[in-house]
């Protein structure tokens, strides 16, 4: 939860004026070694893959953390969804722009990112992929499961600090 707080310090889950408000773009500036991915899906996207490298991503071994809990990806996917979500006006047309664009083994997105996070990148593929099945159930649900989860998780933030 202290990453999903940091990054709602940088992001807030909310437009401002029908716009993402981004304060950090190191989440961006770490991922890509081309500027030009720099839309706000893409933004979007890399703070996603870094939820993914600072709760699953073992550097010693490239590979997934044996001892991460999995599950913390349903949560990634949930603030993913929610966030895709905001501006595409109650329709999925964001979230599978953004799943044919940078899952859907998009080459020349992929090969934009920085040569260290390839592997992290295609195992964080490769997970993202298999919980996007929650896009096919219920979508429009996604922001009770968003609410409920950020809740908890600013309870347990307030516990632990």
């Amino acid at each position: 939860c202290r990453n999903f707080n940091n990054v709602w310090n940088d992001i807030p889950d909310q437009l401002d004026k029908g716009n993402y408000n981004f304060k950090d773009d190191t989440y961006s500036d770490n991922l890509f070694t081309d500027k030009s991915y720099g839309n706000d899906i893409d933004k979007v996207n890399a703070v996603s893959f870094w939820l993914f490298e600072q709760n699953l991503w073992d550097d010693s071994s490239s590979s997934i953390n044996d001892k991460s809990n999995i599950d913390i990806v349903h949560y990634i996917v949930i603030w993913l969804i929610h966030m895709l979500r905001l501006k595409s006006d109650g329709k999925t047309d964001k979230v599978m722009e953004f799943y044919n664009k940078c899952i859907n083994d998009d080459m020349s997105y992929i090969n934009s990112i920085k040569n260290t996070n390839t592997i992290a990148y295609k195992s964080y593929m490769g997970l993202i992929n298999s919980k996007l099945s929650l896009m096919n159930k219920g979508i429009n649900d996604i922001s009770k499961f968003y609410d409920a989860f950020k809740s908890l998780c600013n309870m347990y933030n307030e516990k632990t600090a």
